[in-house]
């Protein structure tokens, strides 16, 4: 089994691809209803993560581009314990969980993971460098192949495209 993702504007998804798009996994992975001892347990990890990013920001003596990702790491976490205390919240009161949509930070984060765990990602040319797929993926992220299927379709600049991932091998396959 593969971890397959599929990356691009949902309104021109087949309905059946539509279901392993990152959107659609990320919405699907944060509405999941969890227990509360589940998201109980999960802000104290986050809690417990939080601190330690902050113990190494303090304790070595980072650079400032090292800094500024135990920041982000930070930020990333303190989104997620907002949203589990929220959700945690609602759910003892008896209230719905809280809708991922409504906090569009936390989606976008949870789709970037999902993309960046990935094994393979299926998207267009032209989707191959959307915002979202470069933010998800770091520089040094590097991909085996990129398969461009009807490539007699797809002008040279566009075959140009993904090369701006990193990519070992590009195989073009049409008429």
């Amino acid at each position: 089994k593969f971890k397959l993702t599929r990356v691009g504007n949902e309104k021109m998804m087949h309905p059946l691809v539509h279901e392993i798009s990152s959107s659609a996994l990320a919405r699907r992975g944060l509405m999941s209803t969890p227990d509360p001892e589940t998201l109980e347990t999960e802000i104290m990890l986050l809690r417990a993560r939080i601190q330690g990013f902050r113990n190494g920001l303090v304790s070595s003596k980072a650079k400032p581009n090292e800094q500024q990702k135990y920041h982000d790491l930070i930020e990333k976490c303190e989104t997620r314990l907002a949203f589990y205390g929220k959700t945690l919240a609602n759910v003892k009161s008896g209230k719905a969980p809280c809708n991922p949509d409504e906090n569009r930070k936390l989606l976008n984060q949870e789709e970037s993971s999902i993309i960046t765990g990935a094994e393979i990602i299926a998207t267009t040319l032209s989707s191959c460098s959307s915002r979202k797929i470069s933010d998800a993926l770091s520089d040094s992220t590097q991909f085996s192949c990129c398969i461009v299927d009807e490539a007699t379709q797809a002008t040279e600049p566009e075959i140009l495209i993904p090369l701006h991932h990193d990519i070992c091998h590009l195989v073009l396959v049409g008429d």
